[in-house]
């Protein structure tokens, strides 16, 4: 960093293009800042305009929406008077209250305070008249069952009327259409005690008065025309029973009429009182979001403008600096183009004057000291030509005389040739024989071996290895079914796929021991372990796919028995190195972390990978896994914890 800063201070063109940068930056900078409190305060007033002036209207709509359910609530229980209606008024008078409370706290507004208090006033005054009203239908209930047990008792003595007239048929007749009547004059009653309105009542005015002007007249004369005498006093009484029953009927339905009247009169005027007191607390509501809405607009607007003008003056500013910083760089560069060119067409003539510090200005000066130094050189130039001509005399007989040590050297040089022809011929012998060893040893082994990097001596170290066995369930069971020769084919081809995924992923191969692979990363070559173990498991997921193609054809050619590997590995540490006699060695891994990866392997069922926590916890987070219990392994005093690789994540499973 301080590098990098020591060669800006001292590159001046360098600075000058930067400094331009930076005060367009600097002026985007201070454009973009004066923009967004520009939109802060717009963002602000727009808060205000939602959160605060809306805040009247959602009061006002839910007062006006509670009123109107109280109102329907108590309409319905003075009309039925059932209970699930007077709670339902009680609930939607709580809730009017715990709103008024609510906006009380939230509103500061001292008009629509006022507001709420008057609303709260006209709902305590709507309420105490309620329970008024209530009340008062409890004597109109008492009323009207006493009006009900009297049009029982007018139909009980009908019916009795009617059975001591049997013997005349037509009175008998005339009495079940006066019951029938009565039935009638009872449903209009059930219906003006439902609908208080003036017209039922006429109308059952109306069929009392057929009954007492028609009926019971038509009724007193049939009989006295039959000589029905005894049936007089019981006529009689039922006339009065009827003519009591329709004055009970008047009263309670004047009662009734005047008791409706008055709880409209009294009720009604409540609910529009309170709906227009919060209509004008919502149109003030709505008068301060038209006026915040303006403000808005105009604050969006003015934003705009400062925006537009800050952006047109930027650009104005940034483009007289690029104007500034770019001519009084090119100025020069122009200047010495100019001269350079006519250098090279040969004219030395023009000077180039540059007053600039900076790298250009160097450049000039220097440019001038070379014309200088050119001119200077061409004048001496014509003198040192002929002093050349006469060494260059002197030079060819000089080179007469070098033809022959040419010659001389040329011989020697033939001999050079030969030398390094065996010596490039014993060097590719040497290369021939190390491929063919790569064929008995592992390629990383012999490589450090050729290179003298590896020291084929008895030694070994301790290193963190992940370490890989393998064999082929089913291969013991084909081998007395098979021939010699298509069994060790087959081995072949299974251990050439096998060994070249190896040598792919880096691993290095340890010994087949029949159809068994041992394999380990992170020796003789160091990686790091983390690498290792992704290596190990990639490579025996790739394995494990090539064995499906080989399964397959292994059946074209007859295999009957299905062929799975099973695959255990496992990461720790062991020792590794050079193990054997000095003339004869083998480079191999042993220790309990070898037996454990072996153990691994043999407890894996066909087909499966199985991995120890160690190699688990390196690899988890590129393949899915299944935790499939614990092992227990000689020479470890605890259960070792087993998993089951299903397949790289992302990928589908089979």
């Amino acid at each position: 960093m301080l590098r990098s800063v020591k060669n800006l201070l001292a590159s001046r063109l360098r600075a000058k293009i930067i400094g331009g940068y930076l005060l367009i930056i600097l002026l985007m900078n201070v454009v973009c800042w004066l923009a967004y409190r520009q939109l802060h305060s717009l963002n602000k007033e727009v808060e205000h305009l939602t959160q605060d002036v809306a805040r009247e209207v959602r009061i006002s709509d839910r007062i006006v929406f509670q009123t109107l359910s109280m109102r329907s609530s108590v309409d319905s229980f003075l009309a039925f008077q059932k209970e699930e209606d007077d709670n339902r008024a009680s609930e939607h008078i709580k809730n009017l209250r715990l709103l008024l409370h609510d906006a009380e706290r939230e509103i500061n507004e001292d008009k629509t305070r006022e507001d709420l208090k008057e609303i709260a006033g006209l709902i305590e005054e709507y309420v105490n008249k309620y329970k008024n009203a209530a009340l008062r239908l409890q004597s109109r209930n008492e009323n009207v069952v006493k009006l009900k047990a009297e049009g029982v008792t007018v139909s009980k003595r009908i019916t009795e009327f009617a059975k001591s007239v049997m013997g005349n048929k037509k009175a008998a007749s005339m009495c079940v259409d006066l019951f029938y009547r009565i039935s009638e004059i009872q449903e209009k009653i059930d219906q003006f005690l439902f609908v208080p309105e003036a017209g039922g009542r006429d109308e059952a005015f109306s069929l009392f008065d057929k009954i007492t002007s028609q009926q019971i007249p038509d009724l007193h004369s049939l009989l006295k025309e039959k000589k029905d005498r005894e049936f007089a006093p019981a006529l009689e009484s039922l006339a009065e029973a009827i003519e009591d029953y329709f004055d009970t009927f008047s009263g309670i339905s004047s009662i009734i009429l005047k008791l409706d009247s008055e709880i409209k009169q009294t009720l009604g005027p409540y609910a529009p009182q309170i709906v227009s007191v919060a209509d004008r607390i919502a149109q003030r509501g709505w008068k301060d979001m038209e006026r915040a809405n303006i403000d808005v607009d105009n604050s969006v607007h003015a934003t705009s403008t400062v925006i537009f003008l800050l952006c047109i003056s930027a650009t104005c500013i940034g483009f007289l600096t690029g104007m500034l910083i770019s001519g009084r760089i090119s100025r020069p560069i122009n200047l010495l183009e100019s001269s350079a060119t006519r250098l090279a067409g040969g004219d030395l003539s023009q000077s180039v004057q540059v007053s600039s510090v900076d790298e250009v200005g160097t450049l000039a000066r220097a440019f001038e000291k070379m014309r200088l130094s050119l001119k200077e050189m061409i004048e001496n130039l014509e003198t040192k030509v002929e002093e050349r001509t006469a060494e260059l005399k002197e030079a060819n007989q000089a080179i007469s005389k070098s033809n022959e040590d040419l010659k001389t050297a040329q011989e020697e040089l033939s001999n050079f040739n030969r030398e390094l022809e065996r010596k490039v011929r014993e060097q590719v012998g040497v290369l021939q024989k190390s491929d063919l060893l790569k064929r008995y040893l592992a390629p990383q082994l012999v490589n450090q071996i050729m290179k003298g990097e590896k020291d084929v001596s008895i030694q070994h170290e301790r290193r963190k290895l992940t370490i890989f066995f393998s064999d082929i369930k089913g291969f013991t069971q084909i081998t007395d079914s098979m021939e010699a020769e298509e069994l060790s084919e087959l081995l072949n081809e299974y251990l050439l796929e096998m060994g070249q995924i190896a040598f792919e992923f880096g691993g290095t191969i340890d010994k087949f021991i029949g159809d068994a692979i041992m394999i380990f990363f992170g020796a003789p070559e160091p990686s790091p372990h983390k690498e290792s173990a992704r290596k190990c498991v990639l490579m025996a997921l790739s394995m494990r796919e090539r064995m499906k193609t080989l399964r397959v054809k292994w059946v074209d050619r007859g295999i009957e028995f299905p062929l799975e590997i099973r695959i255990g590995i496992n990461t720790g540490y062991a020792t590794v190195g050079n193990f054997g006699s000095d003339s004869r060695m083998d480079y191999t891994a042993i220790g309990g972390q070898v037996n454990l990866a072996s153990r691994l392997e043999s407890s894996s069922q066909p087909g499966e990978i199985t991995l120890s926590h160690s190699t688990y916890a390196f690899v988890k987070d590129i393949v899915d896994c299944e935790y499939t219990g614990t092992i227990n392994v000689k020479g470890i005093f605890h259960p070792v914890m087993t998993y089951k690789v299903l397949g790289l994540k992302g990928q589908e499973k089979d």
